[in-house]
């Protein structure tokens, strides 16, 4: 089993706030995480981010609106989640995204089709 310490991967671009298994499974391809972890990852970037806390991550919460991310947070939000799941969220998708949960049904998507075999 995986730790989950927090680790520092300045060598390969990791934030330190990245845990040893999110870099394990990243490398090896397996993108397979529930959605709670993905919340819970989400949460650390957001915060990370705004350098501030945020307290409702709730499916139904509005990014914008309700979290307060402006067009240059939505970027490094994404350049962020990208970085650390290995995954390209495209401008199509992103621009259909308004609430947490949206986020996170993109982003569990992406993972899915990343951990399955190339055919």
């Amino acid at each position: 089993m995986l730790a989950s310490a927090k680790m520092d991967f300045p060598e390969i671009g990791f934030p330190a706030n990245v845990r040893a298994t999110e870099l394990a499974l990243a490398k090896k391809g397996e993108a397979l995480m529930d959605r709670t972890s993905l919340r819970q990852a989400l949460l650390e970037i957001l915060e990370d981010e705004k350098g501030e806390k945020v307290e409702n991550l709730e499916d139904t919460v509005k990014l914008r609106e309700e979290v307060g991310l402006d067009s240059v947070d939505v970027i490094t939000m994404v350049m962020a989640i990208q970085t650390r799941f290995r995954i390209d969220l495209e401008t199509a998708e992103l621009q259909q995204i308004a609430t947490v949960g949206d986020l996170l049904d993109l982003m569990q998507a992406k993972l899915a089709r990343a951990a399955k075999p190339a055919a």
